[in-house]
Order: structure tokens, then C-alpha cells, then sequence
């Protein structure tokens, strides 16, 4: 064991004890193997005159007058807050059966209240709206999951991990607003059962006018006894009135929404000094064309409004204006296809000397890593030059951990993290190339580069392995 690993573990499990208690021990103990070390003792041998790590341990604790045995108790503890916790979640599945039975039974008294009979009929008349919601449902996730695909394209281009903090972020925004326009379809659905019939109030008020009251009724009859020789007519106009919101309503809805969500990242750009006009006319020329269209569907089928046709135009000339716009735009943009201007490569050089079978564990994100072995036979036996080429604007200095005592001798190359996962580095890089009219490949920034050098024969020692 290293000096490092039994430095590392005994922190561990003194986690127990204060951190400044912990601190002074381990300097201790660090100071008495490089003493030892010093002496002519190996790292290996200065820890193993310590003894059973478990053993070491128990003797800090009990001087610092705590029980050893407290992993027992603490687990003894986590067993108690489990069963507490378990008890907690079965009065929390009681409470909310209790509390749905109580809705429920408010809604069948409301039902009943309406006049409205639990019969077979009744129920399949349920069952079938709730399916009519689910199939309404279904056909809304399409569109949405078109601007999740989309908006998950355009994110790729951020560096990791913003691009996949950015798109669990708008997947989980777009699924709120999804749910939420499947709670309108249900309500919507089964609003008229649970809705106090204003109807029967009012007869319940006035007694006086019951006589007239059945004779509407039977007018009412009559009417629906001759209304029934067209069923047919009017079910395929309903079906016709429901595919029409299926596929052609709810896609246009869907559209506005992403238009939207769009012109609201353009005007934060205007914001931010980035003047994209060719696209913010598009935007409005689309929702003001598309909400129009859907309005005059609507106003058509559903309505005997006059329907208007002035937004229309609008959206037309918005569009057509954009359009030539957003073409100059392009045709001016700039994809670079290398780091952004301003950055360069660091370079770190350090020299090893291996005595045996040596694997290189390297750390790397995203294959971001290239390594490379190099033949330089003026280098003497059993030594090695590791070259590490890196920007330091991402990076910190890279670190070379030497494991020499374990039976297989280890390299291991650490590239620390200074601005990769800095969100303002990487927001203020973007803004600056898109006021400029240009995009960079930023990811990049986060290539680095290791070159092993050294003489065949020591080469023919040295073996590559991938931590991940």
C-alpha cells in the first residue's frame, strides 16, 4: 500500500472525529513515514510497521475517548430511521387513499346531483371519453417531442457537461408544460359531470313556471326523436370536428409554442447586443400567420364568426421580409471549425524512470484524449519523457502520480478541471462569437494530448490503460 492510499483511508475512517483532529493526524502520520522512508525503509514497510489499519484505528479513537464500535451504532441508527421512514410512507399511501376515496364520492354525489344515473351506458360513455383524452394525449406528444429532438440538436453544441445540463433543463420544462396541457384535455373532458347542473337549481327556485317547463321538455323530446334519423350525420361531423384538432389544431398550437420559446431567446440576444432581425421576423411572421390560421379554423368549424384576415397578412409580410433577412444572415455567418481565437496549448514535460512493466492509467472526458508513444533511442534504458500538451484555460497544471510499489507498476495522468465546468467562461465566449457573426467547435477546448517518449527497449514496457 502506497503512502498516499493508507493516508487516504485512515482519513476515511476517521471521518468520525473533527476536521481540524483529522488534519493534525494526518500530518502526523505523514511526517513518521517519510521519516522512516528517510531511513532506508520503503513506503510498503514504513506502513506495514503500523500494523492492521482497523486496529490503528480503534487505538486514534479510543484515545480521543470515542467508542470504536460506532459504525455498529450508527448502522443500528440508519436500520431505525429505515423503519421510520417505511412507516412514514405507509401513512402517506393511507392518507392519500383516504383523501381519493373522499374526492371520488364527491364527485359521484355531484353526478348524482345532475340527475345523471350510474348505468352501464354511463360508465362506457366514461370510458370512452377517457380514451378519446389518452388518443388527444398521444397525438400532443408528437409535436412536443419534435422540439425536444431539436432543441437537444442545437444544445450538442455546448461543451459537457453544460450541453447536457442545458437539454434535462428544456426536456424537463417542455414535459411540465406537456403535462399540463393533458390536465386541460381531461378537465375539459369530464368538467361537465362534476359541474353543478345550473339548470336544475333554477327549476328547484321556480316552482311557478313547472307546466311550461314540461312542455319544453317534451318539445325537446320531439326534436331529438327527429334529430335521431340524422345519428349518422352527426357523428361523422363530430369525428370530423375531432380529427380536425388532432392533426391540424393541436400540431399548429405545438409550432407557436417552440416559435415562441425561439423569439424569447432572440430578444435576450437584442439584449445582449446580438441583433439577429432576419430571425425575430421570422418568428413573428410564423405566430402571427399560424395563430391566425388556427383562429380561422376554428372561427370556420367551431363558430359562425366572421373570420379575419388581416393577421394573415401581416405574418406574410413578416415572413417574406425575414426570409431575405435571415438569408443575408447565413450567408454571413461563420462556422470556424477549431478552438476560439485567444486560446493556445500549454505544454508540460516531465521525466519518469520505470523499473519493470509499467501501465499508463490515464483520466480523459469524452475521448477528448489522443496519446501517442514516440522512439527516441538516445534516452537511456528505463527512463521515460511524458509530454502533456493542454489548454490552460480549461486545465490545470497535469499531475503525474508514481505507484512503484504495487506488484504492477503504475503512471497515472490527472488534468485537473479549472474553467470546464464554468458556466460564465463558457456563456461570455459564446455571446462574444455570436455578436460577431461566427461559431467555434468549443469542445475543442477540452482536447488534450500525451506523448510517451522513450528508447524501444523501455517502450516494449510500457502498456495503455483506459480508466473509463
Amino acid at each position: 500500500m502506497t503512502k498516499k492510499k493508507f493516508l487516504s483511508e485512515l482519513e476515511k475512517k476517521l471521518s468520525v472525529l473533527n476536521e481540524s483532529e483529522i488534519k493534525d493526524i494526518m500530518n502526523e502520520y505523514n511526517d513518521i513515514i517519510d521519516e522512516k522512508v528517510k531511513h532506508g525503509k520503503t513506503e510498503k514497510e514504513a506502513i506495514s510497521d503500523f500494523g492492521k489499519i482497523d486496529d490503528l484505528v480503534n487505538e486514534i479513537l479510543s484515545a480521543y475517548k470515542i467508542n470504536p464500535n460506532y459504525n455498529e451504532e450508527s448502522k443500528d441508527e440508519f436500520e431505525a430511521s429505515c423503519k421510520k421512514l417505511g412507516e412514514d410512507f405507509d401513512d402517506f399511501i393511507k392518507k392519500g387513499a383516504e383523501k381519493a376515496s373522499k374526492a371520488t364520492k364527491k364527485v359521484m354525489e355531484q353526478v348524482r346531483e345532475n340527475d345523471q344515473e350510474l348505468t352501464i351506458e354511463f360508465v362506457f360513455e366514461l370510458l370512452f371519453k377517457a380514451i378519446i383524452a389518452l388518443l388527444l394525449c398521444l397525438v400532443a406528444s408528437i409535436p412536443f417531442k419534435i422540439i425536444a429532438e431539436l432543441g437537444e440538436s442545437v444544445l450538442e453544441m455546448f461543451a459537457i457537461p453544460f450541453h447536457g445540463l442545458f437539454a434535462f433543463l428544456f426536456e424537463f420544462v417542455l414535459g411540465i408544460v406537456f403535462l399540463v396541457f393533458c390536465g386541460f384535455i381531461f378537465v375539459a373532458m369530464f368538467k361537465p359531470y362534476v359541474t353543478p347542473n345550473k339548470k336544475k337549481e333554477s327549476k328547484k327556485l321556480d316552482k311557478n313556471n313547472d307546466e311550461l317547463e314540461k312542455e319544453e321538455e317534451k318539445k325537446l323530446i320531439k326534436s331529438n326523436h327527429k334529430e335521431g334519423t340524422d345519428a349518422l350525420g352527426v357523428v361523422i361531423i363530430t369525428l370530423m370536428k375531432v380529427a380536425i384538432i388532432l392533426f391540424v389544431l393541436i400540431p399548429i398550437w405545438m409550432m407557436e409554442f417552440g416559435i415562441g420559446v425561439g423569439l424569447v431567446f432572440l430578444i435576450f440576444g437584442v439584449i445582449k447586443g446580438i441583433y439577429f432581425v432576419g430571425p425575430i421576423l421570422l418568428c413573428i411572421g410564423g405566430i402571427s400567420l399560424l395563430s391566425n390560421i388556427s383562429s380561422l379554423i376554428y372561427r370556420m368549424i367551431f363558430t359562425n364568426k366572421k373570420p379575419y384576415f388581416y393577421g394573415i397578412i401581416v405574418g406574410l409580410v413578416c415572413l417574406v421580409i425575414g426570409s431575405f433577412l435571415t438569408v443575408d444572415l447565413v450567408m454571413s455567418f461563420k462556422y470556424i471549425d477549431e478552438v476560439p481565437t485567444g486560446y493556445k496549448k500549454s505544454s508540460y514535460q516531465e521525466m519518469v524512470t520505470i523499473n519493470g512493466m509499467t501501465i499508463i492509467d490515464y483520466h480523459f472526458y469524452d475521448n477528448r484524449m489522443k496519446y501517442s508513444m514516440k522512439t527516441e533511442n538516445t534516452l537511456p534504458d528505463n527512463q521515460v519523457k511524458i509530454d502533456v500538451s493542454y489548454y490552460s484555460d480549461i486545465y490545470q497544471k497535469p499531475i503525474i502520480l508514481k505507484d512503484f510499489d504495487n506488484e504492477q507498476n503504475e503512471l497515472e495522468i490527472e488534468l485537473e478541471d479549472k474553467n470546464r465546468s464554468d458556466f460564465k467562461f463558457h456563456y461570455q465566449m459564446l455571446i462574444n462569437d455570436l455578436r460577431k457573426n461566427q461559431l467555434h467547435d468549443y469542445q475543442k477546448l477540452e482536447d488534450y494530448e500525451v506523448v510517451v517518449t522513450g528508447n524501444e527497449k523501455t517502450l516494449s514496457m510500457i502498456q495503455l490503460e483506459n480508466d473509463y
